[in-house]
């Protein structure tokens, strides 16, 4: 088995205990246990649409902290000059 287990890329210490179906279901999408876990209560009791909805959200939420962030850098900027003057 060149030193891989069932899954690829995991090697063979893997815990025979930890192969369930879940294990088997994060293996085989390359994702870590714990991984999967956190995804499942995270999106467990969702909709698609639900799901939709959330990812729109995070990229509106990281779209917006970009601009305070940006905001920041330039009130920074402006408060150097009047120091300055």
């Amino acid at each position: 088995m060149n030193g891989l287990n069932w899954m690829e890329g995991y090697p063979d210490e893997t815990p025979i205990h930890r192969r369930t179906d879940n294990w088997y279901f994060a293996g085989s999408k390359r994702v870590t246990e714990q991984t999967y876990y956190r995804w499942k209560s995270k999106f467990g009791g969702m909709s698609v649409s639900e799901m939709h909805r959330l990812k729109e959200l995070e990229s509106e939420n990281q779209r917006l902290m970009k601009l305070v962030a940006e905001k920041e850098l330039h009130i920074d900027a402006l408060k150097e000059v009047v120091i300055k003057y």
